[in-house]
């Protein structure tokens, strides 16, 4: 039978087997006086594949639930994650699992609420970007109207006969004349 992968075995099974292999067991490297990640503390998901006692069915759920609570533990806990990785299943048992939600969803609420926020503000400054940029198109179109009915005006001094019936071909016109003169 294949021994479990590393993955599946506890930090205290790895050095235990590389005791006896005559291996050191690998430091884990901190960055500074940082709490460790929750993947430092060994595995993430128990091996229930073999046969188990129920004492170790109940150490393999007590690290799950160890885990979940590292991974999930609120900003401002009083218990830290090393506190957690330290705790006993008697301890586990009597953990204030209502004030640990409680203060997760708080901390949940004000995240999304932040998100929420940002993102209305960013929404009214694009609808003001539109707003400033839909005038300067009506000013620009209105600019270039009065433009043409000057160009008209202005053709119609030099010759009299001269109509157009929309704003393509008096543009089609004027092209045709700066073509023209080059």
């Amino acid at each position: 039978m294949r021994p479990p992968s590393p993955e599946h075995q506890s930090p205290d099974t790895r050095q235990q087997e590389e005791e006896q292999q005559g291996g050191e067991p690998p430091q884990p490297q901190t960055n500074g006086p940082s709490e460790p990640s929750t993947s430092e503390f060994g595995r993430i998901e128990p091996d229930t594949t073999g046969p188990g006692s129920s004492q170790e069915n109940a150490d393999l759920l007590a690290q799950s639930l160890r885990n979940c609570l590292r991974y999930f533990l609120p900003p401002n806990f009083p218990i830290s994650k090393k506190d957690l990785t330290s705790m006993s299943s008697q301890e586990l048992v009597a953990f204030p699992l209502k004030e640990y939600f409680k203060q997760y969803e708080v901390g949940l609420q004000n995240l999304c609420n932040s998100y929420q926020t940002r993102a209305s503000s960013q929404i009214q400054a694009c609808e003001e970007k539109v707003h400033v940029l839909e005038q300067k198109v009506r000013e620009a179109n209105e600019k270039l109207q009065k433009l043409r009915t000057n160009i008209v005006a202005l053709l119609q001094k030099v010759q009299e006969d001269i109509d157009f019936n929309s704003d393509d071909e008096l543009d089609a016109y004027i092209e045709d004349l700066i073509t023209r003169g080059d």
